[in-house]
């Protein structure tokens, strides 16, 4: 599995949304993409990261 490594101290930067929309697209049923959207509580900056994952487990 693939880690992502924030840029800056996690300490710098709120989770603020967890959001696991449908993925129509998809072919193989029950895969879904989770996308985690923190705010930088010195900036005000919205980043998003996002990885897609088996339900089906």
């Amino acid at each position: 599995m693939d880690s992502i490594e924030i840029d800056r101290p996690a300490e710098d930067y709120l989770l603020t949304e967890v959001e696991v929309p449908p993925l129509w697209l998809s072919s193989v049923p029950n895969i879904v993409n989770v996308i985690y959207s923190y705010i930088g509580r010195k900036t005000d900056v919205t980043k998003k990261y996002f990885f897609r994952a088996d339900a089906n487990e």
